[in-house]
C-alpha cells in the first residue's frame, strides 16, 4: 500500500482532546507505511504544533469550518443526518475530488463515517476505511440517557433515527471499519453487518505520558482531565455535589484537581476554596503528578475513555463508574476500582487514601498500559486488516445516495 487519502472532521495532528488522540496515534502509524495525504476541517494555523513532523505528510489540505445559518437549517431540516451535512461541504467535497482527481489512492481512511456524502458521485474510488471512534448506536443512546439539556435528548433522539437509517447505506460500501472496543464491535456487526471489522482500542504513548517523580503524587488531591464539554462538565457536577460531600466526611482536607482546557468562571459549582483548574496547558503530564488517585465519575460517555489509559500510563488508580471504563478491560484490576453509587465512589476513594501499598499498585497500572494499552501493540492488527481492505473492488459512489435518507 503506497498512498492514503486521510479525511478527517477536525485538525487531526495534535492530541488535545480523547478523539484527536486516537487520529494522532493511528496518523503517526499509517505515514510510516504510506505517503499519506490529508484534508481536514480546520486552518493552516492547526498545522502548527504538530505531534507529526510536517514532512512525513504528503499534501496537507485545510478546509475552513465556515458554516452558515443556512447550513444548520439545512444540516437540521435536510436529507442527511445532521453531523453528515455539517461535515460535507462543498469545500471540502471540491478538495477531495482535487485529490482523486490528481493522485491515484491505494485507500481511503475516513476519521468517522460522516465523510462519506463527500465522495456521492467520484468513479473508480479506492477502497474505502472508516475510523468510528464510537459505534453509531452506542453513540446516541448514551446522549439520550444522560445529556442533562432536553431539547438535546429531544434533537438526538430525531437524528438518531435518520442517521441508523444513513448508515445502513454506507456500511455495505466499506472495504472495513475500524472498532474501538469489542462491545463496539459486535454493536456494528448486529447493526450493519459490515464486508470487515475489526477492534483495535484506544492506545497510549507511555513515553510521552510518564510521571516525572519517583513514586506518588499528592495523597489528598483527586485528579480528573478534559475539556470542558457536556459529559465532563455533567461528571464534575456529580463529583462535587454528590461524591465529594462524602468524601469530605471522613477526609475533610481531599482536593481535587481538573486538568484541562475548562472556563471556571462559567460554572459556579467549581468555584469551592478545595477546587482548582489548570485550564489549557499544551503538556499535561506534569499536572498528573499532583495527586495520586484518578476518578472518572461518568454517566455519559461511548467508545473508549482516553482518560483511563492515560492515567494507567501515568502510575494512577482509579476510581470510576461504569460509564467511566467504557471500552477498558477492567476485569482483575487491583489498581482500577468501579463503582454504581455515589456511596460507592466515595467509599473507594477513603479505601485508596488508606492503602499503605498505593506506589505499588501505581506501578502496576503503569505496567499494564504498556503492555496491554501501548500503540504499537494495539495498531498491530491494522496491518492484515489493510491488507484485506486492499483488495476490496473499486466502487462508484451513486448520487443516488443524497436521496437515500
Amino acid at each position: 500500500m503506497n498512498r492514503i487519502l486521510y479525511l478527517s472532521s477536525v485538525p487531526p495532528f495534535s492530541p488535545f482532546t480523547g478523539h484527536t488522540y486516537r487520529t494522532v496515534g493511528v496518523l503517526r502509524w499509517l505515514v510510516e507505511r504510506a505517503q499519506v495525504d490529508v484534508v481536514f476541517r480546520g486552518t493552516e494555523e492547526n498545522l502548527q504544533g504538530s505531534f507529526i513532523p510536517l514532512a512525513r505528510f504528503g499534501r496537507l489540505v485545510a478546509v475552513p469550518p465556515a458554516n452558515t445559518v443556512a447550513d444548520f437549517i439545512r444540516a437540521t431540516a435536510g436529507r442527511l443526518p445532521y453531523h453528515h451535512a455539517m461535515r460535507s461541504s462543498a469545500a471540502m467535497k471540491a478538495a477531495v475530488h482535487r485529490c482523486l482527481s490528481s493522485q491515484h489512492y491505494d485507500l481511503i481512511w475516513m476519521n468517522q463515517t460522516v465523510h462519506y456524502p463527500i465522495l456521492e458521485g467520484e468513479s473508480d474510488l479506492p477502497p474505502v476505511v472508516a475510523d468510528q471512534h464510537a459505534a453509531e448506536r452506542t453513540a446516541w443512546d448514551s446522549m439520550i440517557r444522560a445529556d442533562p439539556r432536553w431539547y438535546v435528548r429531544l434533537f438526538v433522539r430525531w437524528n438518531k433515527w435518520r442517521d441508523m437509517r444513513y448508515e445502513r447505506s454506507v456500511y455495505p460500501r466499506l472495504a472495513g471499519v475500524v472498532a474501538i472496543s469489542q462491545a463496539d464491535l459486535e454493536d456494528t456487526q448486529r447493526d450493519f453487518h459490515p464486508r470487515d471489522v475489526v477492534c483495535v482500542p484506544q492506545g497510549v504513548d507511555t513515553g510521552y505520558y510518564s510521571s516525572g517523580i519517583d513514586g506518588l503524587g499528592p495523597l489528598d488531591t483527586l485528579l480528573f482531565s478534559g475539556t470542558g464539554v457536556t459529559r465532563n462538565v455533567a461528571a464534575m457536577k456529580r463529583l462535587v455535589h454528590r461524591i465529594m460531600p462524602l468524601v469530605h466526611q471522613r477526609l475533610p482536607a481531599m482536593r481535587l484537581l481538573w486538568i484541562g482546557n475548562v472556563d471556571r468562571s462559567r460554572h459556579p459549582f467549581l468555584r469551592h476554596s478545595w477546587i482548582e483548574t489548570s485550564g489549557f496547558v499544551p503538556h499535561s503530564p506534569p499536572l498528573f503528578d499532583e495527586g495520586a488517585i484518578y476518578v472518572a465519575p461518568f454517566d455519559m460517555g461511548e467508545g473508549m475513555k482516553t482518560k483511563i489509559v492515560e492515567a494507567m500510563a501515568m502510575g494512577k488508580v482509579i476510581v470510576a463508574t461504569p460509564v467511566g471504563v467504557t471500552g477498558v478491560d477492567t476485569a482483575g484490576l487491583p489498581f482500577l476500582k468501579v463503582c454504581q453509587t455515589d456511596q460507592q465512589f466515595a467509599d473507594a476513594i477513603f479505601e485508596f487514601r488508606q492503602r499503605k501499598d498505593l506506589a505499588a499498585l501505581g506501578l502496576l497500572a503503569r505496567k499494564h498500559a504498556r503492555a496491554r494499552y501501548e500503540w504499537d501493540s494495539v495498531l498491530a492488527p491494522l496491518e492484515p486488516f489493510l491488507e484485506r481492505c486492499a483488495g476490496f473492488a473499486p466502487r462508484q459512489v451513486p448520487q443516488a445516495m443524497r436521496t437515500m435518507t
